[in-house]
């Protein structure tokens, strides 16, 4: 059976936890590096999955799939996960851990983007 495209929490995270903490995940630079995007080329084998605050798809700029609405929770993460990375933009489990655990639960967090 074929997997429904789909952006999921709980897979999301089941991928971070099968990865070392202190490896390298992503690059907030890149909407099709970014944790993300990363894992839904992964979970999707696809080379181009993206993700955005706005929508999230396949191929480039959603050419292959149709781009959908990106979900709270993953919209959350993003605005929390650029206060996290490194000067050079790249984000490492541990931290993608924290911030999905910490700022992405079903309760409501408001995000505040450094002015």
């Amino acid at each position: 059976m074929e997997k429904l495209f789909t952006l999921d929490r709980e897979a999301f995270r089941d991928w971070l936890e099968g990865k070392p903490w202190y490896n390298v995940v992503g690059n907030f630079a890149d909407d099709y590096q970014c944790p993300l995007g990363r894992f839904l080329s992964e979970e999707f084998n696809e080379p181009f999955a993206y993700v955005s605050a706005r929508r999230y798809g396949i191929g480039l700029r959603g050419e292959d799939v149709p781009p959908e609405p990106t979900p709270a929770w993953a919209r959350k993460f993003l605005c929390h996960i650029q206060n996290h990375c490194d000067e050079y933009g790249d984000v490492y489990v541990d931290d993608c851990l924290r911030i999905l655990t910490e700022k992405c639960s079903e309760v409501q967090h408001h995000c505040a983007r450094a002015a």
